[in-house]
């Protein structure tokens, strides 16, 4: 699940959206809120869940909605299991980036010419569309996916066509058949992925780094003439698919406020590299050297 925004406030007073996707069958649900609370999110949410269960895990990135103490409470009160991403790190994420993507791009279409305020009214239009439309990966809807059914349009009922009524195959066969077009695709993604993929660099606990400037709020600075890259932090675990959980340093903090969060591999640098060191190692032996001399 991931947020979009912000939009013009709408005439009902939504300024972003809400986009939760189920990761099997790909059905998306597009919800205007109102804004980034806490509660708003888990009043959607309650919502979604009455109507088609409860999910064993919810995935989102760090953002304030998500990390609050009442968002973790809710996800614990119905057994949740809450998966938080990395910071900046939009591919952990992709389900809901790509979807985002395509919200976005189904809105730029229609013509609010003086009527900016109405863009909440083609969501449910945009989510009918995304939702009945063969997905890459499944070879199917995610209607089908997720009912066993292709629901009809305005065409199928004007030609009168009955192809849509129904699926031929049980859900259960329809799911098996998505569960091997899935796997299909991951190999022939992770495939591609692996060809042009260039190793992550390893860090280990207690390693000095250094992260991405887009991890912080610039205060609407120019960071044009900024290095990309401040630290120093110390990296105080090792966690799975080339993450780390960091710290900042004593007497390196300037804010005051602690800084910890977990982040990926490729929004990381080494703060000193070993072979600067080995560099100014030889340099400072070779001084020694002609001082003797």
């Amino acid at each position: 699940m991931d947020h979009l925004g912000p939009f013009v406030r709408s005439k009902n007073g939504n300024t972003h959206i809400l986009t939760v996707v189920d990761a099997f069958t790909k059905y998306v649900f597009v919800r205007a809120v109102k804004d980034l609370k806490t509660k708003t999110t888990v009043n959607v949410l309650e919502k979604i869940f009455y109507d088609f269960g409860v999910p064993a895990r919810l995935v989102s990135d760090r953002g304030t909605t998500f990390t609050s103490t009442a968002f973790q409470t809710f996800c614990n009160v119905l057994g949740i299991k809450h998966i938080l991403n990395a910071v900046s790190c939009p591919r952990a994420n992709g389900q809901a980036e790509r979807f985002n993507q395509t919200i976005l791009n189904s809105l730029s279409t229609q013509n609010f010419s003086g009527h900016e305020g109405d863009w909440d009214k083609c969501l449910g239009k945009i989510q009918w569309g995304i939702n009945n439309t063969v997905n890459a990966s499944t070879q199917k809807t995610a209607t089908e996916a997720m009912f066993g059914i292709r629901l009809r349009d305005v065409l199928s009922n004007k030609l009168n066509t009955e192809n849509y009524s129904s699926s031929n195959l049980e859900l259960q066969q329809v799911r098996e058949q998505i569960g091997n077009n899935i796997k299909k695709y991951q190999a022939k993604q992770k495939e591609k992925h692996d060809a042009d993929r260039i190793p992550a660099a390893k860090y280990d606990i207690g390693d000095l780094v250094k992260i991405s400037r887009n991890n912080f709020d610039n205060d609407k600075k120019s960071t044009k003439l900024l290095s990309k890259f401040v630290g120093p932090y110390k990296v105080t675990e090792v966690l799975g698919n080339d993450r780390y959980r960091i710290t900042d340093v004593p007497g390196f903090n300037k804010k005051g406020k602690p800084y910890k969060t977990v982040i990926a591999a490729d929004r990381i640098r080494p703060w000193i590299h070993i072979k600067a060191l080995e560099l100014h190692s030889s340099d400072e032996t070779s001084s020694d050297d002609v001082g003797e001399k």
